[in-house]
Order: C-alpha cells, then structure tokens, then sequence
C-alpha cells in the first residue's frame, strides 16, 4: 500500500462524528478531506484535484447520495471515481439500489473499522487512476469472458454483443492467463469454479503479478451465484472490482459495466430486463433448442452419478452430482426455466438421505421438461382472415393450431384436448370474446389458460370488461405482426407445466350453482356475498394478468384461513369473488364480514415494484330467497357495492330489495312480438319502469320526450333503422347521459363495430341470456 498519501479519500457525510471515525481510521495512510453539503462535494469531485475515492452517506440534505452517485456516475470525466455507500440503510433492496446506480461497495453502519480500511485498501489496490480514464475514453471494448459452462457462455456472449462489446471466451484458468499476456482487453468477466482453479486464484494473480500479464489492474468482475456479505468481502480482499450474481440479468451485466467501459459503437444501445428480450426474439427458440440439448446431456451425466451414490465412489459421484447442479443452477434461469434453478438450489445444498432423494426427485424433473411437446394454440374465429394471417405470422414456430368457429364449438373443444393458449376474435356468431372468457375463468381447470382478443375499435369500456374477466391481451386491428408474434411467444415460454396453485380455492360455475340451490331447496340460512378487491384492479392495469391473479389467490388464501367450509368461493371477475356464505351460529353474517374486512386491511402484497398494497374489499350481502331469481340477486348486489364504496359491508334487506331499480327508466326499441314481452316482462321484475316501441321513430320521439336512464336498441327496424336512431340519440345525448345497448341477430364484425363508432355503449347479440341482458343494463345504470 502507497504511505506517501498518494491516495486521495473524500468523505461525504452530513453527521460530524461519523467524519471524524473515519478520519482516524484512513489519516495515517491516505489523504483524507471531507465535507457535509452535498452541493459543496459535487464542486469538490469536478474540481481539478479530485478525490481517488469517495465514501458517501446516503441520508444527506439538499441532494441525497444516490442522486450524488448518480450525478458522478453521468459524468465521464470523473465516472472512474468509485465510490462506496456508508449507510444505516441496512435492506437488500437499498443495497441492490446501490449497486445498480454505480456504487463499487456497501457498507452499513454501524461499521467496523477494520472492516472500512480493508474494503478502501482492496479497492484502491485494484484501482489505477491513469489506466482507468484511459480505459473509459477507449473504444476498445473487448471483454475476456472465463466461464467454463457452455449454458453460461451462450447466454453472455450473446447478451455482451447486443451491448455493443466483442468477447473473447476461455473455459479455464491457464486459458485465461495465456489471453491476458498477448492481448489487451478491457474487462475481465470471471466465474469462480473452474476446472483448472478458482476464480479467486486467478484474480489473485492478476493483481499480485505473479503471472505474466500485460495489465495488472484491469477490472474483474465476479460471476457467481453466491451473493452473502462474506462472500462479496473474499472477492473484494482477492481483487475483484465488483460481481454479477447469477442467474443474471442483462440489466445487471449492462449497469456495471457501463462503470468500466464506453461503447463506441454505431448499433443504438439497449436497455433489458429479462432473458428473452436481452437475446432477441430471433434467436429465442434457438437459445432454448440449445438449452434443452444440453440438459439432456446433464441428466445422462447425473444418472451416471447417481448409480455410485451408495458405493465406495459414493464421494467422487456426489462432487459430480453437486458440480452439475450448482452449474444448472446458474444458467437454467437464463434460458427461462427458473424451477429448474430452483431445484438445483435443492440438491446442492443437501446432505446425507436428504440429498440422495432430492437428486432422484431432480432427475425426474430435468426428464420432463425434455419432453417439449408444441404448444397447442385454439384459435376461435368465424371466417379465414385471421387464420391466415396467423400462419403466416407463425409459419416458422412449432406451434400446433386447432380451429373453431363458434364459441360453443371452442368450449367442446376445450373439453378434450389440451390447449396451451387461445386466440379469439371479439366478435363471433354465438357470442363475443366476455362470453368466452368469462366461462373459462369461472372454471378452475381452464381458468389458467391464457387468452388474446383480437377486434376492431370498439368501446374502452367493452375493452377493460374483457381485461377485467381475465384476457391476457387485447389487439385492435390492424397491428402489428412482430409485436403480436412477440407477445404470443412470450406468453407460451412463460407457461408451466406445474398446476396452480389456486385451483382447490375457487369451485366451478356449475358447482356454485349446484350448492345455491340445495341451500335454496332447504331454506338454509345463506348469503350471496359479492367482494371486490380495491387495489387488485391498479394490479391488474399496471402490472398484467399474472399479478393481479396472484394478488385475488392470495387473499382467497387469506378467506380460506379465516372462514374454511363457511364460504363457497367463485371467481367472478379479476377483481371481484362472488360467494355463497352460510354463517357461524357463533357470529352475525355482517361481523364475520366485517371481521374479514379489518384482516384484509391489515395484510399486504408486494406488488413487482415492491411497493405493497393491503388486501382492503368492499363487499354486499343479500339473503338467498326463493322470490328472486339468481340473476335479480347478483343485479341487486352490482348496485350494493355502490354503496359499499363508503361503507365497506352493506347488506341488503329484503324489503330494500324490491326497490332497488324504483327510479330507473328503460326504452326497450323491439319489432319482434315474442322477444318484446320478454324484455318488458324480465326487466319489471326488477322493479324498473319499462317503456316498449316498435319502430324507429317512435324511439326517437320517446327519447326526446322522457328522461330514460337506458335505452335498449334493435338494429333491424321499420321506418328507421337502430343506427339511425343512435344516430339521433348521440346529437342530443353523449354516452354517459344515455347509455345504449344494441341488442342484435346482425353479428357480423362490420355491423358491431359500426354501432361503436356511432357511439353505442354496448350489444348483445341474440339469442342472449337473461342474466348477460340483466348484468350489462345494471352495469350502465350505475353511470
């Protein structure tokens, strides 16, 4: 270590004691200068005599460290500087942060002296002030690559050249030595298990000498999947400058590298996040063809070992076993395959039995997913545009298409055969894609499978239903085809093999029904509860499908803890559970709810930004009674959850009931006899007044005449047609004032998307279920 004070440390830190600590650790063998204001030390490390190093607080006034560090880390004339965070903010989170944004190490308080001198030592030892600006302003961005598993070497090389970075990779130590002293790179990335040596040996000679190298202080970056504060202090004390943990992210190799090296390069740089994007969509299905031809070459090496495992060899074979386990650790998670990462993590660190059975139970696993078998796709559409179109957007995945042009002829299909995923067009001759939907997601052995809209423009709001059931994707026509083949492909590379995990919470739509009607049939003492989840809804629009799904399993989870056998469970939408509840004699029906309501207010979820969020409901009860029809008491209860919004449980009295729809008043515009007295015959029960003509200017003169709250339109009309009389409607009516659903035969595409475009809310297409008619009017009366 230089003792002529050569070294230069700054200490950024609003707390006094804490500098003068420091100061009598680092005094006798650096220079030290220090301050405590934050735009003061910005002046300090841009000055023409800056520090060799800085120690950093985070918690300063006027402009934290991270913006510090962050400010630094822009500037190429002093980005060399490496800085290390000394911090009482002690969470891996605030660590990792740190890390990202360009700090060479993390030091919480309260810290150790020892510790301090040791981490500034290591870092200034592998540190040239003069090699280090020269390297930054370089373009030569070759990297040397020493990574010893094919997997990995794959993976990084590909990731490093989308970067914009050449690579040089060697699979061993003495590989790796003779590279370093005939050619100048820019970067050295590491692994530290190696045939030949460790990774820390080779550092360790690097930074020694004790080999003939052209550059002793050229950067090392660790590759590894041990990441404990022990094991970062034995890289930084061998000379490593920093470490990637594996399985890593692109995001993470393109942080700190950016730390040592500029790219000169024409290409426009990248920003990735996950393994399929850092590779590109072109080379996806390839990277995974090559992951899986490996793997099969990894269990016939375990199977070999594990034939010795109770022999004299026993010894030699679990090293063997551990080597290739820890080796899939890393890299399966790159290729997407996180379980089987997981399981590696398993094997490696067990013992004894232990380990002898996980190693069979690994083996197992790694032999099914080698089973790839092509995902089967249904795709549900009436014509043969699409599906043209799709086989030539798919024509070089293997991907098997089934067909259907109904969706009574999808969900016959969807009885006996396996589909991976679904493609439908919104609008079909049966019925549209909510229909779809919404029968899948209330069923819990098809409610997993994904599901992509395809449609022309229609209503936002007709939109978000089809979100809100549960479609994976929503496409307006025309888009666009590498974006959709992107999309599908990721969806398929994400789906497991495993059974989710929420199947046992939630009953089929034909079992609730069942169970209704039994606790109808015996008079019992039940509730239809209907709850939706405040914060699952921003979950589902901010973060996609998946998190909202694991957000409404989790609380299912917390309602099954609570209230077992009592409460019956269906999911309604992704939002919202419908339930049928039969209470404890020991509690009212209105406590136990309530109940339920202060525990879901006092339990969180991490949302992907780590941000949480509490499982708070809003809910309304209504008592099962033989007067009202299943479809009345699930209308009845759309319009208690608002007024649950300011009260969070509000049950709904028999006698309140009967007049939920007293004020509400509908235009029913039908020429057809029969399906006219049904509308007004259905819809009086629910106790809203009820007007019916027959002609289309006859609607136009009753609209102009009354106040509706509703109008429900026939397109098909003497006189003056439905689109007409919409268009009459909207000049003196917008949307929310007076909302129209189009009741149709006339399904085509074409004719639905006209009645959007003309301003229609709504349509439902004949013959329809009373409940869909029931729901949907309900749904527009709460405008």
């Amino acid at each position: 270590m230089n003792t002529n004070k050569t070294f230069r440390i700054l200490i950024i830190d609003d707390e006094p004691l804490n500098i003068k600590t420091l100061n009598e650790v680092l005094k006798d063998e650096f220079e030290v200068f220090f301050t405590t204001k934050s735009p003061k030390a910005l002046d300090l490390i841009k000055s023409d005599n800056p520090p060799d190093l800085i120690l950093l607080d985070i918690m300063m006034p006027e402009i934290d460290g991270y913006e510090i560090c962050r400010r630094v880390q822009a500037d190429q004339k002093i980005s060399h500087i490496p800085i290390i965070f000394i911090t009482a903010k002690d969470n891996p989170e605030e660590e990792s942060y740190g890390f990202e944004i360009g700090a060479v190490d993390y030091i919480t308080k309260p810290f150790s002296p020892a510790v301090v001198k040791a981490r500034v030592r290591s870092h200034l030892k592998n540190y040239a002030p003069s090699e280090a600006m020269n390297r930054k302003a370089s373009s030569a961005t070759e990297i040397l690559l020493v990574e010893d598993e094919i997997l990995n070497i794959r993976v990084a090389k590909t990731i490093l050249q989308k970067l914009g970075y050449s690579v040089c990779a060697v699979q061993t130590g003495e590989e790796a030595f003779q590279m370093l002293a005939n050619r100048d790179f820019g970067l050295v990335l590491l692994d530290l298990e190696l045939p030949d040596m460790s990774g820390f040996e080779i550092a360790k000679a690097i930074r020694n000498q004790n080999r003939e190298i052209r550059q002793p202080h050229i950067p090392i970056i660790a590759l590894t999947a041990h990441t404990t504060e022990t094991f970062r202090e034995k890289c930084i004390q061998n000379g490593f400058n920093h470490f990637i943990s594996k399985p890593f992210q692109p995001s993470d190799i393109e942080s700190i590298l950016t730390q040592f090296l500029v790219v000169d390069s024409e290409e426009e740089q990248h920003t990735f996040t996950l393994m399929p994007d850092a590779i590109g969509e072109e080379n996806a299905e390839d990277m995974e063809a090559f992951f899986i031809k490996n793997l099969k070459q990894r269990i016939i090496d375990l199977k070999k070992a594990s034939q010795d495992l109770n022999t004299i060899q026993s010894s030699q074979s679990e090293t063997t076993i551990k080597r290739i386990a820890h080796s899939l650790r890393g890299s399966s998670a790159l290729y997407g395959y996180r379980e089987i990462s997981e399981k590696a993590v398993t094997v490696e660190e067990a013992m004894g039995e232990e380990f002898i059975q996980n190693t069979f139970d690994f083996i197992n696993y790694l032999e099914k997913v080698t089973l790839v078998t092509p995902p089967r796709i249904l795709l549900l559409e009436d014509g043969e545009s699409i599906q043209q179109l799709l086989q030539e957007i798919f024509s070089d995945c293997n991907y098997e298409f089934i067909h259907a042009s109904t969706t009574t002829m999808a969900l016959e299909t969807l009885k006996t055969e396996k589909i991976s995923l679904i493609i439908t067009d919104f609008i079909l001759p049966d019925a549209d894609g909510r229909y779809l939907i919404r029968q899948l997601k209330q069923d819990p052995q098809k409610m997993n499978i994904p599901i992509v809209v395809i449609s022309n423009k229609i209503e936002e709001q007709v939109k978000r239903e089809c979100f809100l059931w549960g479609a994976e994707f929503f496409y307006t026509k025309p888009f666009d085809h590498n974006e959709f083949k992107s999309t599908i492909t990721k969806i398929l590379r994400r789906i497991s093999a495993s059974a989710d995990s929420s199947q046992h919470l939630f009953t089929d739509k034909i079992t609730f029904e069942k169970e209704y009607q039994e606790l109808l049939n015996h008079n019992q003492n039940s509730y239809l509860v209907l709850i939706e989840l405040i914060h699952c809804h921003d979950a589902l629009m901010h973060y996609g499908l998946q998190t909202s799904k694991d957000f409404i399993n989790k609380f299912a989870n917390l309602i099954d803890e609570k209230l077992g056998d009592a409460l019956l469970l269906m999911k309604w939408n992704m939002n919202q559970l419908l339930g049928l509840y039969k209470p404890d004699e020991s509690l009212t029906n209105y406590d136990a709810i309530n109940n339920l309501h202060v525990i879901g207010q006092q339990s969180f979820f991490e949302l992907p930004d780590q941000e949480k969020r509490s499982f708070a409901f809003c809910s309304s009860m209504v008592s099962i009674q033989s007067k009202f029809m299943f479809d009345e008491l699930l209308g009845a209860l759309e319009h208690g959850l608002l007024d649950a919004k300011t009260d969070s449980t509000h049950l709904l009295e028999t006698l309140v009931l009967d007049s939920l729809y007293k004020q509400k008043k509908i235009l029913c515009v039908e020429d057809d006899e029969i399906i006219g007295s049904f509308l007004v015959q259905r819809l009086s029960r629910t106790g809203i007044e009820i007007d019916l003509v027959t002609d289309g200017r006859s609607a136009v003169d009753q609209v102009l005449q009354k106040p509706y709250s509703l109008v429900i339109l026939d397109i098909k009309l003497p006189h003056m047609d439905g689109f007409k009389v919409l268009e009459n409607i909207r000049r003196n009516f917008d949307s929310k004032k007076l909302p129209v659903i189009l009741l149709t035969s006339m399904g085509s595409e074409k004719d639905i998307a006209r009645g959007f475009e003309l301003g229609a809310n709504d349509y439902i297409q004949k013959p329809f279920s009373p409940y869909d008619l029931i729901a949907r009017a309900s749904k527009l009366l709460n405008l």
